[in-house]
């Protein structure tokens, strides 16, 4: 016979792997979260900062090693206006030895 004042001890562990699962889960979704919100808070003050110094920005994008299909998507999300990106685009081709 079972103990009719107690409880099964089955019952007891029979759910820890479900609920170790959901700790898990509720963890790694926090981080995920926060880890997003970090990136999400450097890249608008990425995109703030090109707003405000857009020629700068265009410059030192034009002058890295990432390819300009890159750069030019990258200039045109931050906000950084078409004048700008035109004016440091032209300053680079110079720089280069770019016959303009």
């Amino acid at each position: 016979g079972s103990d009719a004042g107690g409880a099964d001890p089955r019952d007891a562990t029979a759910n820890a792997p479900a609920e170790a699962t959901a700790t898990a889960k509720a963890t790694a979704t926090a981080t995920a979260q926060g880890w997003r919100v970090g990136l999400l808070n450097r890249l608008d003050g990425v995109a703030s900062g090109a707003r405000e110094d857009g020629l700068r920005f265009t410059l030192l994008a034009r002058l890295s090693p990432l390819p300009s299909w890159a750069n030019n998507y990258g200039l045109a999300l931050a906000g950084v206006p078409f004048g700008q990106v035109t004016d440091g685009t032209v300053i680079r081709g110079v720089y280069e030895g770019y016959n303009i």
